[in-house]
């Protein structure tokens, strides 16, 4: 449906855009080669995890923290996890929002 990168093409998401901006799909399970000039545009799910947020474990969410993959403030909006000054998991401030 229209572009290879269109929101409802569910089989394109990779393609080559050529230097003169035209695009052409690469099919799965193949090999294509970029030239000089291309670029190769690759869409990956990223960011989703499995189930709800709220059953993730809390360390885990802290531990995403302190590497940079959330921040506090999504920690706490979207995994109700709640941390205290040192980045380290707030037991019953994470109770308190996962109640509700």
């Amino acid at each position: 449906a229209g572009s290879p990168h269109d929101a409802d093409d569910r089989v394109h998401r990779k393609w080559i855009v050529h230097a003169d901006g035209t695009e052409t799909p690469i099919e799965m399970h193949t090999l294509s080669t970029a030239r000089a000039g291309e670029r190769v545009v690759c869409l990956i799910p990223g960011g989703g995890g499995v189930g709800p947020a709220f059953d993730r474990p809390p360390e885990l969410v802290a531990r995403d923290v302190v590497r940079g993959f959330v921040s506090p403030e999504r920690a706490r909006e979207e995994y109700a996890v709640g941390l205290d000054e040192h980045g380290a998991v707030d037991g019953p401030e994470t109770a308190r929002l996962r109640a509700g």
